[in-house]
């Protein structure tokens, strides 16, 4: 028993200390070493993608990046609004990364009504205030507002309150990263320092406490018949990382690299390793809390080697090998697949997608300036750049639009080579169209059309096909900002002294890029504010610029 403290308590001080850096992640390691690419049986592997994205006119995709509490909380405004424009109903595959698939998940297995289960959209910023609830207020002076409209009473919603949406709530039950870690550390003593649980079992309780459930599609009560939910991870063994999808009643290996074909398995053909009264090895099928945690895994590329024990459930493959050849009998861990596929566009790509809306709820800023060598420079997400083959740069650091594979840093964004998918020529375009919204202080929402699609052997995409891609990146929307009511800036601006005697709430991270790790737990308020935000932004881009009913046909 001593050794494994000692192993435990070393892994719980490592993991801790770098806690903080998870973002900085994919730049820091070597970590796709040892892949050998097998390209012989490729071609009759291919015909999988063509069953699953068999071209339909228009199919559209939906993506949800990773992003924690922040993520789902951004994805309820936005899942509002495509709703209420009757987009949710076209929607044929819905891929959800980490708090995207926290989201997702609640969402489609509710019962509950829209207005219960997301909330209720408010169209003018005006009506956010804190404090007051159901009450008619004049606008005060700054209000935009017509003429008509002047000095007219404004319904006043009230940030602090929940009680009209089951998912905001569970933002509040979420504890932050100290109590997480405290719960991690109790729970992993009382199993006998087996923690591998503790993580899919503090989201159980932590969304809905209902979780435990098999994963099947009898689970997914407001999900149609013919619509695909894709849980995205990666299977794990040693240093090497693959594309791993869990759906309901299957999952699959989504990689064309080392052997592997694609193949859909059944549920009953991997699971998690446990033991029997006898102490025998036994698999035991996935639940909904375990799909959950392996895709939201990440404070596990922190833990070194065999330590992972301690914190991953082992997986195996009962039937057979997915790669070919003879079974294989090791073990293998999921972990969240953010550092290769931030966005989760990869399983949308496969399937061909001719029509994608990629959620971006990131918690990196757009930043842009100018240089006389360069011209205009904007600097974005990480996972945006690379899709592009272009080297991530979000401070701007280089001060140019590099090609990875001309750079000399090459070797510190190894975990994203392998992630171009679209051709460079594309990228300068759509960042300056994002600095160019930002700096206008409208919704940072870009529709790029006719992206053709390139091959990716890694992540099992065919390419050759043309996508339409509407980009939708989460930045503060100057006009939004400025139309709130004072008190509302003053919530999120004041410090923590300031904030208490407002009776508002202090976070560890700012408003609207709150950290998925430092801000686990988001109070009702912060929750409610990036839920308005995402929505109001989607409309505004409607309004504006009809990007939804334009990009999908609905005059």
């Amino acid at each position: 028993m001593s050794w494994r403290l000692l192993l435990f308590s070393v892994c719980l001080f490592s993991s801790g200390i770098q806690a903080g850096a998870l973002m900085l992640y994919s730049q820091s390691k070597d970590f796709l070493s040892g892949f050998s690419a097998k390209k012989d049986q490729q071609a009759s592997s291919y015909d999988l993608f063509e069953q699953d994205g068999a071209d339909q006119a228009g199919k559209l995709g939906v993506c949800i990046s990773g992003g924690g509490s922040r993520s789902m909380a951004l994805a309820r405004g936005q899942m509002a609004v495509l709703r209420k424009y009757g987009i949710e109903e076209q929607i044929k595959d819905l891929s959800l990364v980490s708090g995207g698939a926290w989201f997702g998940v609640s969402y489609y297995s509710s019962e509950l009504d829209d207005r219960q289960i997301l909330g209720t959209l408010v169209e003018n910023p005006e009506e956010l205030t804190v404090g007051i609830e159901e009450e008619h207020l004049t606008c005060s002076k700054g209000c935009e507002v017509s003429d008509s409209d002047a000095g007219q009473p404004v319904n006043k919603s009230n940030l602090h309150v929940l009680t009209n949406s089951s998912l905001g709530n569970a933002h509040k039950e979420f504890s932050n990263l100290p109590g997480f870690l405290v719960s991690f550390v109790v729970g992993t003593f009382s199993r006998w320092l087996d923690g591998s649980h503790v993580w899919s079992e503090f989201l159980n309780q932590s969304l809905s406490g209902q979780f435990e459930a098999p994963l099947n599609n009898d689970f997914f009560v407001r999900k149609k018949a013919e619509m695909s939910i894709i849980i995205n991870a990666l299977l794990k063994k040693g240093e090497h990382y693959y594309p791993f999808e869990v759906l309901p009643e299957k999952v699959r290996v989504r990689s064309f690299i080392d052997g592997f074909k694609s193949e859909y398995l059944d549920h009953s053909e991997f699971g998690w390793v446990s033991r029997g009264e006898g102490g025998e090895e036994q698999l035991t099928l996935m639940r909904v809390q375990d799909a959950l945690a392996a895709s939201s895994a990440n404070y596990a590329n922190f833990v070194w080697g065999s330590l992972t024990y301690f914190v991953l459930p082992q997986f195996k493959f009962a039937l057979k090998n997915p790669g070919g050849g003879a079974k294989d009998d090791s073990s293998y861990q999921l972990i969240d697949s953010g550092f290769l596929d931030y966005l989760g566009i990869m399983p949308l790509l496969a399937r061909r997608s001719d029509r994608i809306i990629a959620f971006i709820n990131t918690d990196i800023p757009i930043i842009y300036k100018g240089t006389k060598e360069n011209g205009l420079l904007v600097g974005l997400e990480k996972a945006l750049p690379a899709l592009f083959g272009i080297q991530p740069d979000e401070k701007l650091i280089e001060e140019q639009y590099i090609l990875m594979k001309d750079s000399a840093r090459r070797k510190e964004f190894k975990a994203l080579t392998r992630g171009q998918v679209f051709e460079s020529d594309y990228y300068a375009w759509l960042a300056e169209q994002f600095m160019e919204k930002k700096a206008a202080g409208e919704p940072t929402i870009v529709l790029q059309k006719g992206l053709r699609v390139l091959k990716n052997d890694f992540h099992g995409i065919q390419g050759g096909h043309h996508v339409d891609v509407l980009w939708v990146y989460n930045d503060l929307p100057g006009k939004w900002w400025r139309r709130l009511d004072r008190t509302v800036r003053d919530c999120i601006e004041g410090n923590v002294i300031g904030n208490w005697f407002r009776g508002c709430y202090t976070t560890y991270t700012r408003f609207p890029h709150y950290s998925a790790i430092m801000d686990l737990h988001l109070p009702a308020f912060q929750a409610n504010l990036l839920f308005h935000q995402a929505s109001w932004a989607l409309e505004e881009a409607e309004r504006a610029e009809q990007v939804l009913s334009g990009f999908l046909g609905l005059h």
